[in-house]
């Protein structure tokens, strides 16, 4: 079941390409902090409305699920979303125990249609690299052979309206698409989540090869603060001109 989105931590930055033949690439990397789980409530069983911020920071002891999501607009035709690489850096705080760090979106999508078979993951990588409270986290799609037109990978972070191949009652992805959560656990004083987006990518849908968004990606600083007195940090979210069974998802 879907949850109601309480807060939308975002920004999109635009890229242009050597030689694009269209608009500048549009890619945004977004954070929504979804749900809050009270500090006894290490399961998660039991999401609980998102208490409200002062002064820009969350000021109430938990558990807070930030949903992460990725949009991809104003390609060039024949060409994708292909990867994001982008980092968070906790301070003075932990994610939860028992739903440790990144928790990826591992859904299967029907590559084929009609025809029988052709179930596939949305994501060739999703992961968490690095070590924590420093961590890297890389999401791509990437296949070995061009892709059919009704092959939902082809439309990642794409509106419903570029999706017309796509079954809509089964395989038409949402937009931005969701990638993964973590699950932050806040115990008391200042804390801050810092997002960076490092390098993004997108991708020949006939050659498979990427093309990097800038000479290193595009790096794009967000946050969000936890306190009773916040930090001087900006609450705009990252927007990469780079990357970016079922998701765990709390009623």
């Amino acid at each position: 079941m879907k949850c109601k989105t309480t807060m939308l931590l975002g920004a999109a930055v635009a890229a242009s390409l050597a030689g694009a033949a269209t608009a500048a690439p549009l890619l945004a990397l977004n954070a929504n902090v979804v749900n809050y789980y009270a500090p006894a409530d290490t399961g998660l069983g039991t999401a609980l409305p998102v208490p409200p911020k002062v002064l820009g920071s969350y000021g109430v002891p938990g558990f807070y699920q930030v949903d992460f999501s990725v949009h991809a607009s104003q390609l060039d035709a024949g060409t994708s979303f292909g990867l994001i690489d982008w980092k968070y850096a906790l301070q003075n705080l932990t994610t939860n125990a028992s739903f440790p760090n990144w928790q990826a979106d591992v859904r299967q999508v029907d590559s084929n249609g009609a025809t029988k078979g052709g179930l596939v993951s949305l994501w060739d990588t999703n992961e968490l690299l690095g070590t924590p409270p420093n961590a890297d986290v890389v999401t791509s799609v990437t296949v070995g052979s061009a892709l059919g037109a009704g092959d939902p990978r082809l439309y990642v972070g794409q509106p419903a309206a570029n999706q017309g191949a796509v079954n809509p009652a089964t395989d038409r992805l949402e937009d931005p698409t969701y990638t993964g959560s973590i699950y932050l656990n806040y115990t008391g004083g200042n804390g801050t989540a810092s997002f960076t987006g490092v390098a993004f990518a997108i991708r020949n849908n006939t050659t498979n090869q990427f093309t990097n968004l800038g000479p290193s990606g595009v790096t794009v600083p967000g946050a969000i603060t936890f306190g009773t007195v916040p930090e001087p940090t900006s609450l705009a979210f990252l927007a990469v001109g780079g990357l970016f069974g079922a998701r765990r998802r709390k009623a």
